[in-house]
């Protein structure tokens, strides 16, 4: 998976897919950037991670201030229960 922002168990990249070029910009649901937005968007962002397989990107009952988007791969989010199981809350998957 690839995501945007940052964790301990992943590898910061250069950046690969700009802002202009992103997979999300061409859904129905979101609305076109003017120039300055999308300029703002491109300052804002601060890399691309490689996550590897099984790696948090983000700790369960921890906050981030990053903003994620997955670009290749799939990546759930998930709740421990009490008796140690998994319950998966939600699925994300690439834009593409």
């Amino acid at each position: 998976m690839r995501t945007e922002g940052t964790s301990s168990s992943t590898k910061v990249s250069s950046f690969k897919t700009s802002c202009s070029s992103c997979p999300l910009r061409t859904r129905p649901c979101f609305r076109e950037f003017d120039k300055d937005e999308l300029d703002f968007v491109n300052w804002f962002k601060r890399g691309e991670l490689v996550v590897e397989p099984g790696s948090a990107v983000v700790q369960e009952a921890s906050t981030s201030p990053h903003l994620f988007t997955v670009l290749e791969g799939w990546a759930f989010r998930y709740k421990t229960l009490a008796d140690g199981r998994r319950q998966i809350l939600n699925f994300a998957l690439p834009a593409t």
